[in-house]
């Protein structure tokens, strides 16, 4: 593998010089734009630049009050996972008016990546909050040429079956300029770009989605579900849904008492990361739990013991083995029944 570009945040004291590769030109197929826009478009500073000067080399010499220089990325980046080097070919994620950020992100087939937030351009290509990039470590990126328009960013993306399903805070998709109502969740056809017409109604945000078999499980901040076609359903932060054309609710329905960020199943255990402080699980009492829980993910929905508390929300988790590993903005967990 051939790697161009710095590592990110490489140290380069009060002064610093760089050159600018050109990436290689690569032929694109039906369906792709290349991509204009690159990390390598410039370079990011965690101080001033006071002084600039040009060599008669091509080289540019900068100096000024900072102490380190890394890759402008924009909201999205690849990173060689042998190397750390950031790539600078990259598709640059960007947003017209305010700050762009990239919310989710989901391997596709062929080599590409699905990516959601909040944004409005990737490589110089309009897109509407979701977009869909393929990607060599060596070679400039193409961003495919479909742009469903969605009017409010993108929180969870996940793909199983041929299918593609966001969620996010939005309530419209745009796509070949028709309009159509999809209140938080949606499907796209993984190899088409087609919308679907599985339209679950969220009353509020969904932030994460986990496909286990033939259900969509959902976590977010809503109270309410609405199948399409049904009736409203009332749910605490998560729910469960079929991948059939309608949403056919599941009746799968622990109440959390505050944001749902992060879902993983395993096996018959769906583990919960949040905000939460309370789980009530069906009809039952409500429990405590400390922004972490295990469920079972059969219809019962049954609050298992496993319950560590973090201090603080949980933003992520993925299971390894007989491991749950866990993200967010916490620095204690207490095991139960344990200290910190």
């Amino acid at each position: 593998m051939v790697s161009l570009g710095v590592s990110l945040g490489l140290v380069a004291g009060a002064l610093t010089t760089f050159v600018l590769p050109a990436g290689p030109a690569q032929a694109t197929p039906p369906g792709w734009t290349a991509a204009t826009g690159f990390t390598s478009e410039g370079l990011g500073f965690d101080g001033s630049v006071t002084a600039v000067a040009g060599g008669a080399d091509g080289t540019t010499y900068l100096g000024g009050s900072f102490t380190q220089v890394g890759r402008v990325t924009g909201a999205g980046a690849s990173i060689d996972a042998q190397t750390g080097l950031v790539n600078q070919l990259f598709p640059q994620v960007a947003r017209t008016t305010g700050t762009a950020r990239v919310g989710a992100a989901v391997a596709a087939s062929g080599g590409s990546v699905f990516i959601g937030g909040l944004f409005d351009t990737v490589g110089g290509q309009t897109v509407g909050n979701l977009a869909r990039i393929e990607q060599q470590f060596t070679d400039p990126g193409r961003v495919w040429n479909w742009a469903p328009i969605l009017n409010g960013p993108v929180n969870a993306l996940a793909v199983a079956g041929g299918v593609l399903y966001v969620g996010g805070d939005f309530t419209q998709v745009t796509l070949g300029g028709v309009v159509h109502n999809r209140q938080r969740l949606a499907a796209f056809n993984e190899t088409t770009g087609a919308l679907l017409n599985w339209a679950p109604a969220l009353s509020g945000s969904a932030e994460t989605l986990a496909i286990s078999g033939s259900t969509v499980y959902v976590g977010g901040n809503f109270t309410g579900i609405t199948p399409a076609g049904g009736s409203l359903a009332h749910r605490g932060s998560l729910a469960a849904v079929a991948v059939d054309d309608t949403g056919t609710l599941r009746p799968w329905a622990p109440r959390a008492d505050n944001f749902v960020r992060s879902l993983v199943v395993s096996a018959s255990t769906v583990y919960v990361g949040g905000d939460f402080t309370t789980i009530t699980p069906g009809t039952d009492d409500t429990a405590v739990r400390g922004k972490l829980a295990a469920i079972t993910a059969d219809d019962t929905g049954t609050l298992l013991p496993w319950a560590p508390q973090a201090n603080q929300p949980v933003r992520s988790l993925v299971v390894s083995g007989s491991t749950v590993y866990v993200g967010g903005a916490f620095w204690e967990i207490t095991p139960a029944g344990g200290v910190s």
